[in-house]
């Protein structure tokens, strides 16, 4: 196994641990806190002088509070973006002092923009056991509908080891600004009883998406799985196997060099 292969096996292990404790005390688990960003952290732009379908990707690896340790972000348009008008979101570890971390995302122009979050551990592959949630929530802090008054919508895909894809999209037209108590933002929930067709005991990513027709921004906070009270086991046995040989080589690793420079 690659010392990259490695070290995203070992920032799922901690995740895991965090996960456990979570789970134990009956709290929500993240998927993503978005409380750390790097290259999703940057601007991701898209503008009429980026191409006819323009899309554009980062990737971030090593963070805590990521489900996978690994985020994958990706910016896209349907058709030619007009002059002066543009697509773009980043991860916002830090929105303002009022307001949770999240996804922040704006489409200017009234063409489909579309912001898409992936987490496979870097393509590795996640093998979690989510059958004792009820599902994945999320509540935006900002919303904006924008002038044309179309939905915004929100997608979530589960993957399994297997291959098998099921989808839940929910929609609102709501505008919306979290701190002010006139017009809270409304939370949102996907229930995996909607998933049919998948083995939730071994999924393998989980893709979540926001889109509009019209212009529209948005500021989405922590996306979180919701409804247990007990300590879930989110790897499976196979994982776990894989994961503590893993660490136990790069233990050993570790041991060899330091008896070997000493």
């Amino acid at each position: 196994m690659s010392v990259r292969h490695a070290t995203r096996w070992v920032a799922t292990a901690l995740w895991v641990s965090i996960v456990a404790a979570v789970s134990t005390a009956g709290a929500e688990v993240p998927i993503d806190d978005f409380s750390q960003a790097d290259k999703t952290g940057m601007l991701l732009l898209l503008n009429n002088a980026s191409g006819a379908m323009p899309s554009a990707t980062a990737i971030d690896f090593g963070l805590t509070g990521v489900i996978g340790g690994v985020r994958q972000l990706t910016v896209s348009a349907n058709a030619l973006i007009p002059p002066g008008q543009e697509v773009c979101a980043k991860v916002d570890p830090s929105v303002s002092p009022e307001l949770t971390p999240g996804l922040s995302t704006n489409s200017s122009f009234d063409g489909r923009g579309t912001f898409e979050l992936l987490y496979d551990a870097g393509a590795v592959g996640l093998d979690l056991d989510l059958s004792q949630f009820k599902g994945v929530r999320f509540r935006p802090n900002i919303v904006d509908a924008g002038v044309g008054g179309g939905a915004v919508s929100y997608k979530l895909t589960l993957t399994d080891e297997s291959s098998n894809t099921a989808s839940a999209t929910v929609a609102s037209v709501q505008s919306c600004f979290q701190p002010d108590p006139q017009t809270p933002c409304n939370e949102h929930r996907f229930l995996f009883s909607d998933f049919s067709g998948i083995s939730l005991r071994h999924i393998r990513s989980i893709r979540f998406s926001v889109a509009s027709d019209d212009a529209f921004d948005a500021i989405i906070g922590p996306i979180t799985l919701f409804g247990t009270t007990e300590t879930v086991p989110l790897l499976s046995p196979g994982m776990l196997v894989v994961l503590i040989a893993t660490l136990g080589a790069v233990g050993l690793v570790g041991m060899l060099r330091t008896t070997e420079t000493g």
